[in-house]
Parts: C-alpha cells; structure tokens; sequence
C-alpha cells in the first residue's frame, strides 16, 4: 500500500511537464493575505499578517499538454516513467529543453506569536526535473529524425538532464522590525529536512558523431556521467522502498522592506523582497553511478533510446551502447533548485495591487550535471483584494519562452484557484500548456481583523 500510495503521489508531482522553460508561479502568491502557503516564496512575509493562526489543509498543481503540438506524446505514460519516454516530443527547437516540477501542499501551520513574530512548519511533496540538448541537429537524432541533420556534429555539444522528487518538512522564523520612520523591514528564514524519494541524473558532454544516408550514427565519443538512485524504479514495480535511505538539508531565506506614507500605518504604499530558497542538498547513497567515463562506439543502435519507456530504460540503452556498467552502491549528491527572486508590489489604493517578480533558477548548480542552463522569468500581476477574497491576473514570460502567458486566479475565504495559462488557452485553443492550482486552508484572524473579514 505504501508503495502504491507513493506511486501515485509521483504521478501527481510529475504532471508539470513543460514544452519550454519556465518558473513555477501561484496566481495569488503575490498576497499579502496568503497565509503559510506564502513561505514556500517569501518566507518573511509571514511576520504580521492578520491570521492568529493559518491552517493549511492541502493543494496541488496540475497541468496538461495539448496532444495538437504533441502527436506521439504519452502523457500519463511518461509521468509513470519519470518523463524520459518520448521525452524528445517536449522539447523546444533550438537550444531544446523540457522542465517538469510540481508540489503537493501537505498539511501545514503557522503561528503569529505577537503582532511583529510568527513561527510556522510547512510539508510538501515536490519534484524537478530538467532536460536539455545544446544541439538541434542532436535533438533530431535522439529522436530518430535524420533528415537536415548535418554529417558532423562538432565536439562540445550536451545532452543532460536529471530529476529529482523528495518530501521536506519546514521549520520556519520570521520577525517585523518597526523602524523610526514607521516603515517596516521583515526578515525570516527556513530550515528543511529532505527525505528523497527517487532521483536520476545523465550528463553526456563532448559530444562528436557522424550519420549515413543509411540512417546510421557512426563515430561515436562522449564523456558520460549517469546516475540512478534505487528507489526510483522499485516504486513503480511494487517493489518496497527505504523512504529514510537518502536525506539532507535545505534553507529558505528571505527578508523585505515595507515603505508607509506618514497618513496610512496600516497599509504600505510599496515593498521590495529578495529571497534565496532551496539552498541545500539531498543525498542519495542506495544508487548506481558513472563518474565522467569517456566512451566511443562504431555504430550507435539510437531505438533503444526512442523505445525507452522509464528512466532505467534510458539507462539501459546509455550502458548497453557503450558497453559501461554503473557502478552499484555507490552515492552522490542533488542539489535543491536554487532560486534567487526579487520581489516588488505597489498599492495604488482601494484594494488595487501590481506585483513584479523576476527570478532565476540554478538547477544543480553543476554540481552533477554540467551543461544545464540557468532559467530566468519574470512575471507581473495586477490584483484586487481584501481580507476575504481577491481576484488575480498573472503574466509570465521567460528567456526560454516563445510567447506571454497570461492566466487568472481567485481567493475566497478557504479557497484558492488559479490558472497562469487560462487566458492565453482561450485565445489560443492550440496552446501546449494549460495548467490549474487549487490551496484549501483555514485563516484564524487576529481580534483586531475580526471585525474586517467580511470587508
């Protein structure tokens, strides 16, 4: 039962396969009534909200990719197989990548402990997962596509990627100082025990080959590096695993400074944040691994690659093909996705909001895998809110995207649901991306606030 359960938690963490690269964004994430929710993002924000208490009882992203752009594309398959079966049918042309990252909101709590503190515990299941190919031409050939592509691919070209799903358990911090002028600077930040469920990773550097007009890829030379963690096949062949067998630690970090006009003390005119989330690490010491082994082959047999259906297939296909066996209990480390944001929002007044939010991800930062690019977005979203509900519109773009996504969002009472692609599906049925998000939770209000809830 339990593996089924994880299974199926799986399923759910993986349903955020991207056609290009983009960040994660709730579309009410930018509220100053969020609640504990909020401290996955900005993890001082939490300092003097109006909740005594905020109970959140769980959520979830979900997202789809449309079958239009995608002909071949076997959506549940791949998020059984951790998203490399037919993976090459999700990647962008160019500099070709997919992103795969979802969170499931566990049961979670915070605390305000006087009107300028409050402490906080945050669960959540998560994954992340990145892809990427430096070469189109290589792109066509991963996918079995020889024509166009040139006899010679040149030395220096990648093919990498690596995915990683763990459980963390937060503890969190945060403090508003009043400063002599009556604004405010918040400072906070979050300590997190990682418990990893699955993980993989490949790094295929220097590339050089040459194909036929039969068809054939001849010449092979490369310098792998791969990496399979245990437990990540085991979980879909029923098979039972160690859930303390990999674990680690990671740190949030946040802190905000709230500018007050001299007539209004109770609601900011404008503020700035910076964060830095997922500092840290997990460690995965139930796997199999090759560090940097420099391979070549006459003749490369590229089926078992397309046929692929779960990443210890693709494995397979890469130490088959080279004639290379991992090495077995071995261990290595994933670093969390790091992300350095820069929060901005203004209130125009009379409930009227606009938030900016530019941010950049380091996936690994090269710690396993070398040839995976940072991801940069930036998104904007007007909003009007009150303590009991809100009305949300985000717009997001990014270096790897090709168009504006823009997507609504709501906030009533309990419940918050959102979509950063709705608008942009609806004007565009052929869209590959359409997503949805939904948080159910319960807000305990200050004695002060009770009054205004229904405001």
């Amino acid at each position: 039962m339990k593996t089924k359960i994880l299974r199926l938690l799986l399923v759910l963490l993986s349903i955020y396969p991207y056609t290009t690269l983009r960040a994660q964004i709730d579309t009410d994430i930018s509220s100053r009534y969020i609640g504990v929710r909020g401290m996955r993002y900005q993890p001082a924000n939490i300092a003097d909200t109006p909740f005594q208490w905020d109970i959140n009882a769980g959520g979830a992203n979900i997202a789809t990719l449309s079958d239009q752009f995608l002909p071949d594309f076997d959506f549940i398959g791949n998020l059984k197989s951790g998203g490399i079966d037919n993976i090459q049918d999700a990647f962008v042309v160019g500099r070709s990548g997919a992103i795969l990252t979802g969170n499931i909101y566990l049961p979670s709590v915070s605390y305000s402990i006087n009107d300028h503190s409050a402490v906080y515990l945050v669960n959540e299941f998560r994954s992340y997962g990145i892809y990427d190919i430096t070469d189109a031409d290589l792109y066509n050939i991963v996918r079995g596509d020889f024509e166009g592509v040139q006899e010679t691919i040149a030395n220096g070209d990648a093919f990498s990627g690596y995915l990683n799903i763990w459980l963390e358990i937060g503890a969190g911090y945060a403090h508003s100082f009043t400063l002599g002028n009556g604004d405010r600077l918040k400072l906070g930040g979050k300590i997190k025990l990682l418990s990893g469920t699955a993980s993989a990773f490949f790094d295929i550097d220097n590339i050089s080959l040459n194909t036929t007009e039969d068809g054939e890829v001849a010449n092979v030379e490369a310098v792998l590096s791969l990496g399979l963690d245990g437990n990540i096949n085991k979980i879909f062949e029923d098979e039972s695993i160690d859930l303390l067998n990999s674990a680690g630690v990671g740190f949030d970090l946040g802190a905000v400074y709230e500018y007050y006009p001299e007539d209004d003390a109770e609601n900011y005119r404008w503020r700035i944040g910076l964060t830095v989330n997922d500092l840290g690490r997990v460690n995965y010491s139930d796997s199999e691994q090759l560090e940097s082994i420099k391979v070549s082959r006459d003749t490369l047999n590229t089926r078992p690659f397309r046929d692929a259906e779960s990443i210890g297939d693709f494995s397979d296909a890469l130490t088959d093909n080279f004639g290379v066996e991992p090495e077995a209990n071995s261990k290595y480390n994933i670093r969390l996705p790091t992300t350095v944001s820069l929060q901005f929002d203004y209130y125009f007044g009379k409930n009227w909001y606009l938030h900016f939010n530019p941010a950049v991800t380091f996936p690994d930062f090269d710690l396993l895998v070398q040839n995976i690019n940072e991801v940069y977005s930036f998104d904007i979203t007007p909003r009007y809110e009150t303590l009991r509900w809100g009305v949300y519109m985000p717009f997001n773009i990014n270096t790897y995207s090709e168009r504006l996504d823009a997507g609504i969002g709501a906030r009533w009472r309990f419940i918050s649901v959102g979509s950063n692609s709705l608008i942009s599906n609806l004007f565009n049925p052929d869209s590959p991306y359409s997503n949805l998000f939904f948080n159910v939770r319960i807000p305990l209000y200050k004695e002060r606030y009770k009054r205004n809830r229904d405001q």
